[in-house]
């Protein structure tokens, strides 16, 4: 969801290849997750510093600054409650926090069922 979300708005300002590479590196980084293939490491091995500019940038969008928090506090809760909360959940969130994306649990409206989730997910889709 976010990764199409971010890659059609970076089609407006990067081509094809550019675009994918970048939405699918900046979603990873919002959950502390490496790239999945040789594509994505040479993505990012290659464009780092822009990867980190444009998840700076993300601040300024207020939708997926939420939607990203709400995911991230979930996760969070699910894997601490788990025993499966791990150094790069942490790290990631930290970022996502320095960075500004991350707001504070209190000014988010966290889903109270798995309904919830969808109808936020959905919103934020439209």
């Amino acid at each position: 969801m976010l990764a199409v979300f971010l890659a059609e708005r970076y089609a407006k300002q990067h081509h094809g290849d550019k675009a994918i590479g970048l939405a699918v590196a900046v979603t990873n980084a919002f959950f502390g997750l490496p790239p999945t293939n040789e594509a994505g490491r040479t993505f990012l091995a290659a464009h780092g510093p822009f990867v980190e500019a444009a998840l700076r940038d993300i601040k300024h969008e207020p939708r997926i600054c939420h939607i990203v928090s709400v995911f991230t506090h979930m996760l969070g809760n699910v894997a601490g409650n788990g025993g499966t909360f791990s150094a790069e959940m942490l790290d990631s969130a930290v970022m996502l926090r320095q960075f500004g994306i991350l707001l504070p649990v209190e000014q988010v409206q966290m889903p109270i069922s798995p309904e919830e989730l969808v109808r936020q997910a959905r919103e934020f889709e439209q």
